[in-house]
């Protein structure tokens, strides 16, 4: 009974009314990322979820649309509007290691005439400082780790 509850919750609720307490299964469903249709239900899911700390994966998905867009002026427009609202979240919260580790991955990715490439040694070297420090799962530490450390420091 339990387990139908559970996903029940899982399915029918929308990630909006679960707020903070289903960060992991965003960050999860984040890094399952790889359709234009699946960047654009995970924005949708997710864009009005009231917990600021999902918002980081919000932006940089909206950066990810880019990579679908066939058109050179709409990759651009995704681009520049994701850019633009994950960089103002860093600058309002300097201390959130999950908003520099996905600038850190967008910018390892970007196309180098994109020029985004400005923070990467900082990002990494303050997730690399504080990943034991955060309250995030065992589970998702060993993944930005893996993450972090697999692509060639910038």
């Amino acid at each position: 009974m339990l387990f139908l509850i559970g996903l029940w919750m899982n399915v029918f609720l929308p990630p909006s009314l679960l707020n903070c307490e289903a960060k992991e299964r965003v960050f999860q469903r984040f890094h399952a990322l790889n359709t234009k249709e699946k960047v654009e239900q995970f924005i949708v899911a997710h864009q009005k979820n009231p917990c600021e700390e999902i918002r980081p994966y919000v932006y940089a998905a909206i950066m990810m649309q880019a990579k679908y867009d066939a058109w050179p002026h709409q990759k651009m427009l995704h681009f520049n509007r994701g850019r633009k609202k994950l960089e103002h979240f860093i600058e309002e919260n300097p201390q959130n290691l999950e908003a520099k580790y996905l600038r850190y991955l967008i910018q390892k990715q970007s196309p180098s005439f994109l020029n985004y490439i400005k923070n990467q040694k900082e990002d990494r070297a303050f997730v690399l400082l504080n990943l034991t420090k955060t309250p995030l799962s065992k589970a998702v530490k060993k993944i930005i780790l893996k993450n972090i450390t697999s692509t060639k420091q910038g």
